[in-house]
């Protein structure tokens, strides 16, 4: 083994002996963090424990030996990063065995006590901050609040109370802790993008977001600004289909289960703005309102299906994650950790507020020139599979004479393409037959459109849109603007719809289970709708941003 030359030795202790712990250690660095994911170099860190900072960090080939510990080490104590003075450390901490037993022979005349620890918390922070920057990704929720409030977003998604809840009908509820006062919960659902419940701090913070989005809607300011301008908590549901893996990952990794969907947790507010995560405070107060919303809804679930909202308040004792001694930083209390899980009780009094969602109601109710504005999501069955294609000339033809119901287009359109454009939604018979007639009612089918969106965090899509003769704007599919898949079917149908002059057909079909589902024969063709596909210009609504609608 190699050791200090007696110089150097004496150079070191002159130095002045600081009563601190020193974390060191030689681990690699996560592949995003190197140009071309190269797993050929680590990182050697020394860091001051009470400080909190790093006192020297070198970069160095994977499988080096203990030398460039030492080096680091050396340069930790005599040339350390500002703001840090040189000085010897009192003690330090690696997380090898082997390495600890090289130290103590390297700095046994420094006076320096090496010992060993199964784990560096603060070099353990550093690396886990370091990727999750690199993943644009932060925990979701904190531990240990994760799991039971996943188990809490998963009853509340099977309870499903968008399917009897409109998102006016306000449910109010009051905390007493944390200084919290009185949530005002809406459901999100019942026709909009978004499933899910928000949870407004304040009565004021959710009349002015329905109060800008109505002035949006009457030509007063933007959509991002009206959105950004609540104060709220929020937990909603996407499709597990459109995310991508490490999203699902993360959700798994907060101890979600269910497949089809995953939770999106956040925050809202006016001076902080809006992010996908929550910190301490935060989450244990989530945890109480899902808690007691829950309880409330599966108790007054009969009253709350009758399709009225009657006045019902009922006071809930709560399991609180978090004391209110410790959301203020009470020392006496720091030894239970961020989040405790004594499971104390607090009060909750949950009731519904009619009159406020009356109110909503009213101010929701805009004039009937404006509904073209408004992107409508009831119309398709939550079911219904779509494809995007095109039928053989022989078989519209077919469907044309012998088909169940058929629009025929304004005038003649050549068949020079190959195929008619079509959109196809494949569903049950029953719920065929509803569509078509609700289609029937509505006017017909005037367009088809894929129009641009863009997600709360920017993400840019494309939006399929039908326009219906009543002049309302229906979604009927949500893509990710890079998607090979669906890039490819859109191309084609440009192709084919330039071919024939614009025109093109909704066909719905019936089967959508057994063999013939994503496959339907002519036999379970129940309607051919011929209309034009209008480009984004010719609808002229601009690029469209997925916020939480208003279902009134």
């Amino acid at each position: 083994m190699n050791a200090l030359n007696r110089s150097t030795q004496r150079r070191l202790q002159r130095l002045k002996q600081v009563a601190a712990v020193w974390e060191g250690d030689q681990r690699a660095l996560p592949a995003q963090a190197i140009p071309g994911g190269s797993s050929d170099l680590q990182c050697v860190l020394w860091v001051d424990e009470a400080q909190s900072t790093v006192r020297a960090m070198d970069m160095v080939e994977a499988g080096a030996g203990p030398e460039v510990v030492v080096r680091t080490l050396l340069k930790a104590i005599e040339t350390p990063q500002s703001p840090a003075f040189p000085a010897r450390p009192r003690r330090v901490l690696v997380r090898s065995r082997e390495l600890q037993f090289y130290l103590r022979g390297v700095l046994q005349e420094l006076d320096i006590t090496v010992d060993y620890a199964p784990q560096l918390p603060l070099i353990d922070d550093i690396f886990s901050g370091l990727e999750q920057s690199l993943n644009g990704q932060l925990p979701t929720l904190p531990q240990p609040a994760a799991e039971p409030v996943c188990h809490l977003a998963e009853q509340l998604w099977r309870l499903a109370a968008w399917e009897f809840l409109w998102d006016h009908q306000v449910i109010a509820l009051e905390i007493q802790q944390w200084e919290v006062g009185t949530l005002h919960a809406t459901v999100m659902g019942r026709l909009g993008l978004e499933q899910g419940v928000i949870f407004y701090r304040s009565q004021e913070s959710l009349l002015r977001f329905r109060q800008q989005i109505a002035g949006r809607q009457a030509g007063g300011q933007g959509t991002e600004e009206a959105f950004l301008s609540q104060d709220c908590l929020f937990v909603l549901f996407d499709d597990a289909d459109d995310a991508e893996p490490e999203e699902i990952q993360l959700a798994r990794s907060l101890g979600w289960r269910l497949d089809q969907v995953y939770p999106v947790f956040g925050s809202l507010h006016p001076l902080e703005g809006g992010r996908p995560f929550l910190y301490d405070e935060e989450a244990a107060v989530l945890h109480c309102a899902l808690t007691a919303l829950i309880r409330f809804l599966k108790q007054h679930r009969r009253q709350l299906h009758s399709g009225e909202f009657p006045a019902i308040r009922t006071q809930y004792r709560i399991p609180a994650l978090l004391q209110a001694s410790e959301a203020a930083g009470d020392e006496s209390s720091a030894s239970a950790g961020p989040l405790s899980q004594t499971m104390a009780t607090i009060s909750a009094i949950v009731e519904t507020l009619p009159e406020l969602a009356d109110h909503l109601a009213m101010m929701g109710e805009q004039p009937a020139e404006e509904d073209a504005f408004t992107l409508h999501e009831d119309l398709l069955p939550g079911d219904a599979l779509l494809t995007i294609g095109g039928v053989s000339w022989l078989l519209a033809e077919y469907l044309r004479e012998g088909i169940h119901y058929y629009q025929a287009a304004e005038s003649s359109f050549p068949e020079k393409s190959d195929h008619l454009p079509v959109l196809l939604v494949q569903t049950s018979r029953p719920k065929a037959l509803d569509l078509i007639q609700q289609l029937r009612d509505a006017g017909g089918v005037t367009g088809v459109c894929f129009n641009p969106g863009e997600s709360l965090f920017g993400d840019k899509y494309e939006l399929g849109i039908l326009q219906t003769g009543d002049g309302r704007l229906h979604l009927f599919g949500e893509f990710e603007q890079d998607d090979p898949v669906h890039e490819q079917a859109k191309q084609k149908w440009n192709q084919r719809c330039r071919k024939t002059e614009g025109y093109c057909g909704l066909v719905i079909a019936m089967g959508a289970t057994g063999q013939s589902r994503g496959n339907p024969q002519p036999k379970h063709m129940l309607a051919l709708f011929e209309s034009k596909s209008l480009s984004s210009e010719e609808l002229g609504i601009g690029v469209l941003q997925a916020i939480p609608r208003l279902d009134l």
